[in-house]
Order: C-alpha cells, then sequence, then structure tokens
C-alpha cells in the first residue's frame, strides 16, 4: 500500500536500472556469504521507522540506509578492523536515494556500498526539488567525514556544502568511485575531494566540480609509507576553482594511474592559478591526455617526464 503520494511520485525515478544489469548492482550473493539488498531512501514523505526494501516504504535518511547496511554484515568483527581484504566484506548493498534535498553530515560509510541517486545530479541547483539528490548538510561539516572509503561507488549524486570546509574528506579510498556526480563548493568552501593519504583503484568519470579553492587533493599524512594515488582514472572531469584544480603533495606518487579527456582551471569570471599543480619526482606522474588547462601555470611543464599528451594550456597546445 502506497502511504504517500509524493513517494509514488519518486519511487520509480531511477537513472540506472538496479536489478538485474546495468551496472552490475543487482541481487547476488558477496563474500559475506548474504544475499545483497538495495535500500531506499526518500525525503518526501520517508520514514526511518520502514524497512526500506520496497520504494514504496523508503527510508528517511541516507544515515538510516548506512545504519542497516552496517548492521547486516558485521558478524562477530569489530567495524573498525573491517577491512576489504577480509573474507566477510564485498556485499555490494545499494543504496537508492530518491530526488530530494538530504540535509546530512555523515561519519561512517559501510564498506562496499553503492549510492545510487535519482533524477539528474546536474539539474540547477534552484530546483532540486523531485529532480537531483542534493547531499548538503546545514552546517559548515562535510557531506561525508570518514577515515576509509573501500569498495563504495557513487552515482548521480549532487553533492553541496553549506560555507567553508571540504566536501568529501577521507584518509584512505579503496576502490572508490564517483560518476555522474557534481559537487557544488560554496563561498569559502576549501576542497572538493580532500585525499590525506592515498586513493587505491578507482576513480572519477563525467563529473563537475565548481566554485572551491581547490578541487581534487592529494594530501600527506605523516605517520603513513605510502601517499600515492595507483590504478586511479580520470574521466570527462572538469574542475573550477580559485587556486588549484588538481593537487598533489611533493610526498606523494602516483602509478599506474591516467587522466584523459578533462577541462582543470578557472571558468566564467573564476582565475585559476595553477589549473595542475603535481609535486611528484619525475616517473611518479599520472599520464595525462586530451586535457586543456585554464589558468596561470601548470607544474610539471611539459619538459618534466612527459607527462602530457595532446593537452592545452589556455588554448595553446603544450605538447
Amino acid at each position: 500500500m502506497i502511504k504517500d503520494r509524493n513517494i509514488a511520485d519518486n519511487a520509480n525515478i531511477q537513472p540506472y536500472k538496479i536489478a538485474g544489469g546495468g551496472l552490475g548492482l543487482g541481487v547476488g550473493t558477496g563474500p559475506s556469504g548474504k544475499e545483497s539488498k538495495v535500500f531506499y531512501v526518500n525525503a518526501f514523505g520517508g520514514s526511518d521507522n520502514f524497512d526500506g526494501l520496497i520504494p514504496q516504504e523508503p527510508l528517511l535518511t541516507i544515515a538510516e540506509a548506512c545504519a542497516r547496511v552496517k548492521a547486516r554484515h558485521v558478524i562477530a568483527l569489530d567495524w573498525s578492523t573491517y577491512y576489504p581484504w577480509t573474507s566477510r566484506w564485498g556485499h555490494n548493498d545499494v543504496i537508492s536515494i530518491a530526488p530530494g534535498k538530504y540535509a546530512e553530515a555523515l561519519t561512517d560509510i559501510p564498506y562496499g556500498c553503492t549510492f545510487v541517486g535519482g533524477g539528474n545530479a546536474f539539474e540547477s541547483q534552484e530546483g532540486y526539488a523531485g529532480k537531483s539528490v542534493v547531499w548538503q548538510p546545514t552546517s559548515t561539516n562535510e557531506c561525508i567525514d570518514v577515515a576509509r572509503l573501500y569498495g563504495n561507488s557513487f552515482y548521480n549524486i549532487r553533492f553541496r556544502n553549506s560555507g567553508a570546509g571540504k566536501i568529501i574528506d577521507v584518509d584512505e579510498a579503496e576502490s572508490l568511485w564517483f560518476e555522474n556526480c557534481y559537487f557544488m563548493g560554496y563561498s569559502g568552501t576549501t576542497y572538493a575531494l580532500y585525499i590525506l593519504d592515498s586513493w587505491m583503484h578507482g576513480g572519477m568519470k563525467n563529473c563537475f566540480i565548481q566554485n572551491v579553492v581547490q578541487g581534487f587533493h592529494l594530501s600527506y599524512n605523516v605517520n603513513k609509507t605510502f601517499h600515492t594515488l595507483h590504478n586511479f582514472y580520470m574521466e570527462n572531469v572538469s574542475i573550477m576553482a580559485s587556486t588549484t584544480a588538481f593537487y598533489m603533495h611533493a610526498n606523494s606518487q602516483a602509478t599506474d594511474s591516467l587522466i584523459n579527456r578533462c577541462q582543470f582551471g578557472g571558468g566564467g569570471d573564476m582565475t585559476c592559478t595553477n589549473p595542475i599543480d603535481m609535486n611528484c619526482g619525475t616517473g611518479y606522474y599520472p599520464a595525462v591526455h586530451n586535457t586543456h588547462f585554464l589558468g596561470t601555470t601548470i607544474d610539471p611543464e611539459d619538459t618534466v617526464g612527459n607527462v602530457y599528451s595532446n593537452c592545452t594550456h589556455n588554448g595553446v597546445r603544450i605538447t
């Protein structure tokens, strides 16, 4: 029985086929030995008292859906030591989010979980209701602030924040993927994606980042040995930033990684200082192909490490 007309209106607005194909998000059995499940979330009439297993009785919050996924797969193992290489990981539960605004700042994301937004993440921010998933905390908190994202994928979601700070803040990423996502900063937003230590496997495709000081930032954790991008892939990503669109710390490196068909820099009335600023040593840069840079300087220059192929800087071909 449908309990709310808004739920009925939004229940079937999904950009991807959840069961039986498409992105491979169908029901199956993962290494945890449990059948995968889809949990539905709907800001219009959902309730965290529902079980969330059918679109007509969705949960109200993404946080509650995360809690349900986590509860299913923590067997007798402390979640803080629930690493992706354990045999209990890899369940591939899906959280299907109906269009609407979700004022949530999450500090706990279950490993191996896929998030799929309904509607169109690239709809204008003024008309999000019923058209796209807008994940926007009410304060200056990050949308996601966690130590680890392992085996997570995010599709068709508009991430926003409400002030200075970061949009997504994670220490370690393993098999992390963003596709068709929009990262929209606010006045003073420092970073869209802040990675403290490393991003191993995965990447981004068909994403847009704007109104930030820095777009992608791979930092440096003095307590860790590895600070790297490994098997990282970025394609068709546009980053509009005031200082640096794509940044890698001097103590980091990239291995087996590729940036292809992207645009980094300013745009409109935004002037970018460093569209790309990679401080790795020669031989440890990601390969950069078919990419356009708009801004003052690029680092490294083309003479260092033969990094670029078929790229331009302010409209002038650099390779």
